[in-house]
């Protein structure tokens, strides 16, 4: 039986995670597409098996500035999906966030994810946190949930560079110890502890070199950010989206990949971590809290900059650096993007009662 899986909203342009996910889709006789959120209506479950799966919430609420615009969207969403699946079709819903960063409509959102938790078929979830995460602001007891982590970028990025050469492409030493950070640049993400963290570790790391790489989204104060900057003695930045040829130069550079977020439940950065074998430093939050005793993983308490600085210090002082390297490299290529997508579908299709068709294997 050919199954027909449209998605939203498609952020496949800028993050490779859709794409992975959906790329054994084929083994099991399920086409994907990307769909908009005003083309709900024109789908026809009918016709075959037919799935919705939605991701980010943002273009439903988000997008809208105007409240009463942002309400009329969610309730024509809701509407709208409530007649696809009273013709027939199935609704999974994918928790990234608990709420979207940095979001307005604070009640709106609260309202949406209420009502999709309890209408969507299937809920998936990236990590166990999720659901002691998510209980605050709307249950997940009744719902059928799947879960599903994110996989390593293993085969995704160019990674052909030499450590050597990507210090020398970015200007840095080769004693430099480099603590790297790379992803949007967001509020949440704590870079301005990071900052100050690493200017504390100068004092007796002299050669702790910090290095900022991506493009700030909604609500990032950039002159706030540049002046932390401004004071970390020796900071590299690229305060703007990086290529994917140039980000192997950032990763391999790095000694450290810190990840300091003042708040977290899923990151892309862990397993983009992994997948270039360097140790993490992160707070004891989400993801990283399901990771823990992962020995290239540094925990310290959530917003403390006493704690940043000291498991940034620990990160670099270990005698086993190269072992927990390799162990991040390791768990990358124990879990790559084409054993999520198997995982995923096995789970969804169980979950839904569908069968692959004569063509998919598992």
């Amino acid at each position: 039986m050919s199954i027909g899986l449209r998605y939203l909203p498609d952020y496949s342009a800028s993050n490779p995670y859709q794409s992975m996910l959906y790329s054994r889709a084929s083994d099991v006789d399920v086409e994907v597409s990307a769909i908009a959120v005003d083309d709900l209506d024109a789908l026809d479950p009918a016709s075959r098996a037919s799935i919705v799966h939605l991701h980010w919430t943002n273009p439903i609420v988000q997008r809208y500035t105007d409240p009463s615009r942002a309400r009329d969207s969610m309730r024509a969403t809701l509407a709208a999906l409530r007649r696809y699946r009273q013709r027939g079709g199935r609704l999974v819903w994918t928790i990234h966030n608990v709420l979207p960063h940095d979001h307005r409509h604070h009640v709106l959102e609260l309202e949406l994810c209420q009502q999709l938790a309890r209408e969507a078929d299937v809920v998936h979830v990236l990590s166990a946190s999720t659901l002691r995460a998510v209980e605050p602001y709307y249950s997940l007891r009744d719902a059928t949930v799947i879960t599903q982590g994110h996989a390593s970028f293993l085969g995704r990025y160019p990674d052909t560079v030499a450590p050597a050469q990507a210090r020398a492409a970015l200007g840095l030493d080769p004693d430099d110890e480099v603590i790297v950070s790379v992803g949007g640049v967001r509020p949440y993400r704590g870079l301005e502890r990071l900052a100050d963290a690493v200017a504390q570790l100068q004092r007796t790391r002299p050669r702790a070199r910090l290095a900022v790489a991506g493009r700030p989204g909604r609500g990032t104060d950039v002159a706030a950010l540049e002046r932390a900057l401004d004071a970390v003695p020796g900071t590299l930045r690229r305060l703007d989206f990086v290529p994917d040829d140039e980000l192997q130069n950032w990763m391999r550079a790095a000694d450290v990949a810190a990840m300091p977020y003042e708040r977290i439940l899923n990151s892309s950065s862990l397993p983009l971590a992994q997948t270039f074998g360097l140790p993490v430093v992160a707070p004891d939050l989400g993801v990283f809290r399901d990771h823990r005793g992962a020995p290239y993983l540094h925990l310290y308490p959530a917003r403390s900059t006493e704690g940043l600085v000291a498991a940034l210090d620990e990160a670099l002082r270990v005698d086993d650096r190269a072992e927990r390297a390799s162990a991040a490299r390791q768990a990358a290529e124990a879990y790559p993007p084409e054993a999520m997508s198997r995982g995923f579908f096995q789970q969804l299709l169980g979950a839904l009662g569908l069968t692959p068709g004569p063509s998919g294997h598992q």
